[in-house]
């Protein structure tokens, strides 16, 4: 596992790499939660050659259908591109989505920012190339990820599952007919509102099995 992008600078500085399960919004403020997978001092080129940065000690495994939040650090200062809305999928193959992200210009986290100057850049989008293997890993005896459980977000997984799969579409939809793109964003008063006519019809027509979000490939309501 590798990534290649470009600084402001052309000296010799250091630049560290974080990651942490799941999504960053949220969780920038400090280190807590997060691990460190890459610290080395090395030749920066500017936007002339892209800096490598490969995680020799420390290989990053994402199991399939999980988030990894990556957060990129450097005096040198990363260069990334002005985005639309986090969250937008900004590039994908068969195994692996990158989304719009965000930048913080102040140091390593949060610490410098005050109401008088918001230092966190939203809708960012990383400039370079990920390097990157699948595998097949055998069965473990890793218990299930409960679906109702809080993620860092605030949302449930199964939540999150629900809203990811439906703006993944929704995206794609307008794209296609022409229309400017804006996420869904969660609500609980409609999540309440559904639900309750959900037992309403259940109630009248007789209760049926939920299908589940594995057969549904991801997007049911």
């Amino acid at each position: 596992t590798s990534l290649s992008t470009f600084t402001e600078s052309e000296n010799k500085i250091w630049s560290e790499v974080w990651i942490r399960e799941g999504r960053y919004q949220g969780q920038t403020a400090d280190g807590a939660g997060w691990q460190r997978v890459y610290f080395k001092r090395s030749q920066q080129y500017g936007n002339s050659a892209p800096l490598d940065i490969v995680f020799d000690d420390k290989q990053v495994f994402i199991p399939e259908g999980q988030i990894m939040s990556f957060y990129l650090v450097s005096p040198g200062k990363f260069l990334s591109d002005q985005g639309n809305v986090e969250g937008d999928v900004i590039a994908e193959d068969n195994s692996l989505r990158l989304y719009t992200g965000a930048a913080i210009d102040n140091g390593r986290w949060e610490e410098g920012c005050t109401e008088e100057r918001d230092c966190i850049l939203p809708a960012r989008i990383f400039n370079g190339a990920i390097s990157y293997a699948t595998a097949t890993m055998p069965p473990t005896s890793q218990p299930t990820p409960d679906p109702f459980e809080r993620q860092p977000s605030g949302l449930t997984l199964r939540e999150e599952q629900w809203l990811d799969g439906h703006n993944v579409r929704r995206k794609k939809w307008h794209k296609m007919y022409g229309k400017k793109y804006k996420p869904l964003q969660w609500s609980e008063g409609l999540k309440d509102m559904a639900q309750a006519y959900a037992d309403e019809l259940a109630s009248d027509c007789g209760a049926t099995v939920h299908d589940s979000y594995e057969n549904r490939k991801g997007y049911g309501e």
